[in-house]
């Protein structure tokens, strides 16, 4: 990939128009919530971080993941712009990113955490108050299972630390993954430390389907630790 090639003017789901997506709420039909969901955009392979990784050259993926980050952006923009921000919620999916935190990508800079949380930030600023606004942590669910397991939930205290620490809006909720056997105190002990802006939910994917008795055993786990939480499916 060229630097002068790095400019993606829209992303696949950009494609098609906001009216065509959401146009019960464009005509006033219904009031209801929308989640906009990226930078892993429904539709779309995958996000800067994961083709960055993947698919691009170490000396190119800056150039890359800019393209991709003003793409998003012209994205959500768009989007704030057609639909009445009180029916308007956006969650920014956390995947790759929350992936290459946890040491999956090789050949990872330096600098990869710090420009992780500054793109998360960033991306998170970018959405106008006072729309409905959280990000969604997870490590993948092909075939139902995490691309990788985490051995807790230590690596996502640190990346939401990382990136409220460049937010300059309000944030209403996160939301962070449980597998499914794990149900042992240990995995929800870094919650404990986890500092939440004033207002934000916090949400455990500690609900699966068809694992009733583990999912009670998964929340009571938690509940030992994490005093305020809300059980939520994990995808």
């Amino acid at each position: 990939m060229h630097r002068d090639d790095s400019n993606l003017s829209q992303t696949a789901k950009a494609e098609v128009p906001v009216r065509d997506r959401f146009p019960s709420l464009l005509r006033g039909d219904a009031r209801r919530r929308i989640v906009a969901v990226g930078p892993s955009l429904p539709g779309v392979p995958a996000d800067p971080n994961g083709a960055g990784h993947w698919f691009v050259s170490p000396l190119a993926r800056p150039d890359f993941v800019a393209a991709c980050e003003r793409a998003f952006r012209a994205d959500l923009a768009n989007t704030c712009a057609a639909i009445p921000h009180d029916d308007l919620a956006i969650q920014w999916v956390v995947c790759q990113e929350a992936l290459a935190w946890a040491g999956y990508f090789p050949n990872r800079p330096e600098s990869s955490k710090k420009d992780i949380a500054a793109m998360l930030a960033r991306l998170g600023n970018a959405v106008p108050e006072p729309v409905e606004f959280g990000y969604h942590l997870c490590y993948g669910t092909p075939n139902d299972e995490h691309v990788a397991m985490p051995t807790d939930l230590a690596k996502t205290v640190e990346i939401t630390h990382g990136f409220l620490a460049g937010l300059g809006r309000s944030l209403q909720f996160i939301h962070v993954p449980a597998p499914k056997h794990r149900d042992d105190e240990a995995y929800y002990a870094p919650p404990a430390t986890l500092r939440l802006p004033e207002g934000c939910a916090f949400y455990l994917g500690v609900i699966h389907h068809g694992y009733r008795n583990g999912d009670r055993c998964r929340i009571g786990a938690a509940a030992k630790i994490v005093s305020d939480f809300c059980g939520s499916i994990p995808k």
